[in-house]
């Protein structure tokens, strides 16, 4: 009897571990799958970024034609198109009619101004999210510089809806219990559904994702700051974006 009694336990531990590593490696290979499709996105909004400069500098009679024919491209991700000049005024947003009975609206505070105008490189940059002083939305500000001549002359914004990164990934095969999410490497909480309400400044602390010497690509067990609950968490790397995509499942589901 013992030695039945010891086998069924066996069993059900050797069950158990089998679910949990299927469970992890699903986890893994649906967060490189959520990279890539985060990696596009941001692709196709840069390249939506840099035609918009383009004409910013050369034609700026067609811009706002730009800016709509780059709203019928990405519908469901461009919230508004922004220019700040070198001053770090607002020279241009689809959202506002410029009056010139009011003040221009100051943005020179803004993390996305303040990184282009002290570094002096053609790079992209994504904020974490913020609450628009136009739009009156939460927000994730992608920006490049607008450079004449090798010289700052402003920025190009595009304020993109956070969770449309993430947001139809898994429209042929939904996961209700699966959450995912894109961080900072050192933490921000970009996005994430199911959405987080009242908590945008989210910073991730000490995961092993976040470690300096964190493989690109992973699983791990932990009672996650987000939702504080136990879960098994995949996360894929994007080292150029130096972004972390997870996805994750609570441990009741696995067990």
């Amino acid at each position: 009897a013992l030695a039945t009694v010891g086998l069924l336990v066996w069993s059900h531990l050797n069950y158990a571990q089998a679910v949990q590593t299927q469970a992890q490696i699903r986890l893994q290979e649906t967060a490189g799958g959520l990279a890539e499709h985060v990696d596009s996105r941001l692709h196709r909004i840069d390249l939506a970024i840099q035609r918009l400069r383009r004409t910013w500098v050369a034609q700026p009679e067609q811009f706002a034609a730009e800016v709509l024919e780059s709203q019928a491209l990405l519908p469901d991700q461009l919230v508004q198109v922004a220019v700040i000049d070198a001053d770090g005024l607002l020279a241009f947003s689809n959202l506002a009619k410029p009056d010139p009975a009011k003040p221009r609206v100051n943005l020179a505070d803004r993390e996305h101004f303040k990184v282009h105008q002290s570094s002096g490189a053609d790079a992209l940059y994504i904020s974490r999210p913020l609450l628009g002083r136009v739009s009156g939305k939460w927000t994730l500000q992608i920006t490049r510089p607008i450079l004449e001549r090798g010289r700052f002359a402003g920025v190009l914004v595009v304020s993109a809806d956070p969770e449309s990164l993430v947001s139809d990934f898994f429209t042929a095969e939904p996961q209700p219990n699966m959450a995912r999410a894109v961080l900072r490497s050192s933490g921000e909480l970009l996005a994430r559904l199911p959405l987080l309400e009242g908590r945008r400044d989210l910073v991730v602390r000490n995961e092993p994702m976040l470690l300096p010497d964190a493989p690109l690509s992973g699983s791990f067990r932990s009672v996650v700051q987000t939702d504080h609950t136990e879960r098994w968490v995949g996360y894929r790397f994007l080292p150029r974006r130096g972004l972390v995509v997870a996805t994750s499942l609570p441990l009741s589901v696995i067990e």
